[in-house]
């Protein structure tokens, strides 16, 4: 059964401005403080933590407690994304296509959930969840392929009781979100079909225990060329 947001949470547009300190210093102590002890905010909070974390740790002469204004940016969108792939109550234990939520944020999180940039020719294109754990490992398909891959597969984790698979193109538009219980999916031809010559993807695995919480997670950019 799954448990009811309380009312005074805020949403998620707000808790990014909060954490990117873009609310007056009052309401933005509140809403954060909030986050901290509600048990709804907290992953949210967490997240965006492991977001601004990891691109900390990637930037050259960032101080710790700021980030350039092409970095927030890039956060903010990352913050979005990583908040609309976090998980949803009440799904069913069965495999089943995860319907696209509004974005709440401007578009990261991800998984995050944490951003990883590709190889060079996507640096400019991607942030990426930045939570990868050498447990979970993407076998296929490679970077450059000659046509529309079909077939998705990874390596197993142990305790995970489900996956989570996101493909989102290089605007973050999400072109396919799945759960699975196996470790590999096949896209559907109809879905197939949209990912277009010349445009890059990046496709995200996420490792759920039976409680919903992270495991593992990749992510692997390809091009149709």
């Amino acid at each position: 059964m799954s448990r009811k947001k309380p009312r005074d949470c805020p949403p998620g547009e707000e808790l990014v401005r909060a954490f990117l300190k873009e609310t007056s210093p009052g309401t933005g102590r509140e809403i954060l403080d909030h986050a901290r002890r509600c048990p709804c905010c907290r992953p949210k909070l967490q997240v965006l933590d492991r977001v601004r974390a990891e691109l900390e740790a990637r930037a050259d002469n960032v101080p710790e407690t700021r980030l350039t204004g092409d970095e927030t940016r890039v956060l903010r969108k990352a913050a979005v994304e990583q908040l609309r792939l976090m998980k949803r109550p009440g799904r069913p234990p069965s495999l089943r296509p995860v319907p696209v939520a509004a974005m709440v944020v401007v578009a990261l999180i991800a998984l995050a959930l944490g951003y990883l940039y590709l190889d060079s020719t996507l640096h400019s294109r991607f942030a990426v969840r930045a939570s990868i754990n050498r447990e979970l490992r993407l076998l296929g398909p490679g970077a450059r392929l000659r046509e529309a891959p079909a077939d998705f597969s990874w390596t197993d984790v142990p305790g995970r009781d489900e996956f989570r698979f996101v493909l989102i193109d290089d605007d973050l538009n999400t072109i396919y979100e799945m759960d699975t219980h196996s470790t590999g999916l096949r896209i559907p031809q109809d879905e197939r079909q949209k990912l277009l010559k010349g445009k890059n993807y990046l496709w995200t695995v996420i490792a759920l225990d039976d409680n919903d919480r992270e495991l593992a997670s990749a992510s692997r950019g390809f091009e149709i060329e």
